[in-house]
């Protein structure tokens, strides 16, 4: 027969501390906000619950941290949707005259914003390209070593080797 624990163990067993206020529920409604645009802040503030505990249950969680992910992920797309939308937005405030003038001010600052965003968070897609080109001497086409350059760089150094020898033994008195 089994031993019952005792309280003393039961309660060694309980985990520390407040009890969690994770549900799926709970993480349901956190990454449909963050899907719909929301950072992980405000999407926490709007269910009541710190930031920090979300992000504990992302390091903690692997099934939260897998929705986290993929909610994310969505969240690019609709930061692209947001962006479309201030374009047209845009458009439309740029004609109101002196009043669309700050207007307009802050849809740029907020276009330049989820495009910075994106660029840091999608890097391939967003990012800036960064071409390299390599070219020869005096912007020329780069040459290219062949086995006939080879053999005049080894007859250069040999002749390089021969000249140091010579120097060598003016420098002793003729003996190397």
């Amino acid at each position: 027969m089994k031993k019952q624990p005792t309280r003393k163990q039961e309660a060694e067993n309980k985990e520390k501390g407040r009890p969690s206020r994770y549900s799926a529920a709970l993480a349901e409604r956190i990454c449909e906000h963050i899907r719909c645009g929301c950072s992980l802040r405000r999407a926490a503030d709007k269910e009541g619950v710190p930031h920090s505990t979300v992000m504990t249950w992302a390091f903690n969680n692997t099934v939260f941290s897998d929705q986290y992910a993929r909610a994310c992920e969505v969240r690019l797309s609709a930061l692209e949707d947001k962006l479309l939308d201030l374009m047209e937005d845009g458009h439309q405030v740029a004609g109101c005259g002196l009043i669309g003038g700050n207007l307009l001010n802050a849809v740029k600052l907020e276009v330049e914003t989820i495009k910075w965003m994106l660029a840091k968070l999608m890097p391939k897609k967003y990012g800036d390209r960064k071409a390299v080109e390599l070219t020869g001497a005096n912007g020329g086409p780069v040459e290219m070593i062949t086995d006939h350059d080879e053999v005049r760089i080894a007859s250069v150094m040999d002749r390089i080797e021969e000249i140091r020898r010579k120097r060598a033994e003016e420098d002793h008195g003729g003996t190397v």
